[in-house]
């Protein structure tokens, strides 16, 4: 219940706990958990989740899942040894979740340093690829992509829907040697717009279109942060990626005087999103793979994902 698990989300993370969020990613997301308590009838003192995701593994359909709301209480928090709690819900976890002969044949994350440095050390984890930001610079409108024009999406009408998974059918052509999330028209729903954040327009779905009588380019989902906008979610064919950037880069300096455009990526997938004068940044996080249960190699493993911010249950 998430009620058990809110006072030790608040202890362990210092933020308030966000009960629509949590029934979102464990009810409506079929989440998993590892709990553990000091008694059979007292408190949860440690907590290890998961977030499942549909996967196109180098080609063919798989499931992989997303650890996260990892936490012990700060009161028992004092050592992380493979005698700790953290240990003992972490490798339980894997071992019921992750690997070639249970539910999910990958795991993958954004694990803040201090988790991702412990996990390895303990043998939990290693690392694939690091997620990077890349900021682009101030768009030039005079080229040839003002023509185009970011038109809302609309989850209720089927021909957008088509045109959307028509968009994920041409961009999972080409991750047949790697690894991606699946980004089809009912993920998009649940992802995006049956997020709690949803409901305070946190998340912005367009098309990107010539005209309205020509089948979309691109579909692509923005947020506002730093003051500008960060792309959740970028949707086309790995070809047309650097020119719908540029697109969304024009159009939103002319809505919006002039605010940076960011996206988040993990680092192996910059050559395919790096324009003009962008630049990029460490974000600090390392993307992990199970290295305890038995499962792909992290040397196969190594830069192979394609992941976005939108593939974070957090933000």
């Amino acid at each position: 219940e998430p009620r058990e698990v809110a006072e030790l989300f608040e202890e362990s993370f210092k933020v308030g706990f966000d009960e629509d969020l949590w029934n979102w990613k464990y009810g409506q997301g079929d989440g998993k958990c590892v709990v553990a308590r000091l008694g059979k009838q007292s408190h949860i003192v440690a907590h290890y989740g998961g977030a499942p995701r549909k996967i196109i593994y180098f080609g063919e359909e798989s499931m992989a899942i997303q650890p996260c709301d990892v936490m012990v209480h700060p009161s028992i928090r004092k050592q992380y040894g493979k005698g700790s709690l953290f240990f003992e819900v972490a490798a339980t976890f894997l071992e019921r979740e992750i690997g070639n002969t249970v539910s999910h044949l990958l795991g993958f994350g954004f694990p803040n340093q201090k988790t991702m440095n412990i996990s390895k050390r303990l043998g939990l984890y290693e690392k694939t690829d690091d997620f990077v930001e890349i900021v682009y610079g101030k768009a030039d409108t005079s080229t040839e992509q003002t023509r185009y024009c970011l038109v809302e999406y609309n989850p209720q009408d089927l021909g957008s829907r088509s045109d959307l998974d028509q968009l994920w059918e041409s961009m999972k052509v080409d991750y047949e040697k790697g690894i991606v999330g699946v980004r089809d028209a009912d993920y998009i729903a649940h992802r995006y717009i049956s997020h709690p954040f949803s409901k305070a327009n946190q998340y912005r779905c367009v098309f990107l279109r010539e005209n309205a009588r020509v089948k979309p380019i691109a579909f692509a989902v923005l947020k506002d942060h730093a003051g500008g906008k960060l792309i959740m979610d970028l949707i086309c064919p790995v070809a047309l990626m650097k020119n719908a950037i540029t697109i969304l880069n024009q159009q939103l300096s002319e809505a919006g005087g002039g605010s940076e455009l960011r996206l988040w990526l993990t680092s192996s997938g910059v050559d395919k999103a790096l324009t003009g004068d962008a630049i990029v940044n460490e974000l600090g996080i390392e993307i992990p793979c199970n290295s305890w249960n038995p499962g792909p190699s992290a040397e196969l493993l190594d830069g192979a994902w394609w992941l976005t911010a939108g593939d974070m249950d957090f933000i």
